[in-house]
């Protein structure tokens, strides 16, 4: 008989159908023991709870951190939250799935992995679209294009009002909104095919909707690296249509990641998947959830542990701190 993990999900937000949805799709594994949301979260947190099969719903965190029937948690609360709830669940003896970014600064990210060392559980971070085939096979391919490489990415869609309060508060977000929500896609997936941190970094931001977003609502990043290649994000909340699409040229060739899902190696398209709803899960979060699963059971070793994600964590607190340096405050800009 094969062992199955109970997990709970922490966080009935946004993204929280495409974890639960992930976890369900895991029968074989896995068991949603709970869906846990504060008190003002109950509704949303019984439907979650009772679309996906889970045992409760509840607000008792710390219930749930004491349940012997729950071995792990998904976590998907407000960035500034990861940290906090984390170590919580770790020092409980609970291993942890927790939605990008890892945190909010590169201090609360050792405290994080401090924690996870000290209590011997996983610690994985959720950078879901390093789980499209089409990705895996463009890192697989990268070393045919030669070097130096030119990473371009275009990340962008139009957000009229913050689908939840905390994306707009630079406190809660981390910094700037669109670095610290979209951000970590470009800046983990880059670092990803590179494997190796930046050696200079550059960014230049604005706020092009001020009554909306308290920060920086549109932004260019600039990494270079070591060996001459340079990637550059183009990340914002006011393009019209959304765009997902990112280049990457060497002497040798060229690929292009279209949506995540379709691989176009020197314009010839080479790989595929199907479209899905992102928000309600998709083949990126069930491979992620069914990896994190599988290391908890011992069955693999964890896929982007917290100490390799913390690179992505110091390089946008590096991009932070530029755009806060190189903001433009001219015009309706702040």
């Amino acid at each position: 008989m094969t062992m199955k993990i109970g997990v709970a999900l922490v966080g009935p937000g946004r993204i929280a159908t495409a974890h639960v949805a992930s976890i369900s799709k895991a029968a074989d594994i896995a068991q949603l023991t709970a869906v846990v949301g504060l008190p003002a979260e109950d509704a949303r947190t019984a439907e979650l709870a009772r679309k996906f099969g889970a045992m409760r719903a509840t607000s008792d965190l710390d219930g749930v951190l004491a349940d012997p029937l729950t071995h792990a948690i998904v976590l998907s609360v407000p960035n500034h939250l990861h940290c906090r709830i984390a170590i919580q669940a770790l020092s409980a003896g609970k291993h942890v799935l927790v939605e990008k970014p890892l945190a909010t600064s590169l201090s609360d990210s050792d405290l994080m992995i401090a924690a996870a060392r000290k209590f011997q559980r996983v610690l994985m971070v959720g950078q879901c679209r390093r789980f499209f085939p089409a990705l895996e096979q463009a890192r697989e391919l990268l070393p045919s294009l030669g070097r130096p490489l030119d990473i371009v990415h275009i990340l962008g869609l139009p957000i009229e009002t913050a689908p939840t309060d905390w994306w707009s508060s630079t406190d809660a977000a981390g910094g700037g909104p669109v670095l610290w929500v979209n951000g970590p896609h470009f800046v983990d997936t880059v670092l990803w095919f590179m494997g190796e941190a930046p050696v200079d970094i550059y960014a230049r931001g604005a706020t092009y909707n001020a009554k909306q977003w308290r920060g920086a609502d549109q932004m260019t990043a600039v990494m270079s690296f070591s060996d001459g290649s340079v990637a550059s994000g183009h990340l914002s909340f006011n393009m019209r249509p959304a765009a997902n699409d990112q280049w990457i040229v060497g002497p040798k060739g060229t690929l292009r990641i279209l949506n995540d899902r379709s691989l176009f190696v020197n314009g010839e398209l080479l790989t595929e998947s199907e479209p899905e709803e992102y928000l309600q899960g998709d083949i990126s979060f069930e491979r992620q959830f069914r990896a994190f699963a599988e290391s908890v059971l011992g069955k693999k070793p964890p896929l982007i542990t917290a100490e390799e994600n913390r690179v992505t964590i110091e390089a946008m607190e590096k991009i932070e701190a530029k755009y806060r340096q190189n903001q433009i405050r001219s015009g309706g800009h702040v």
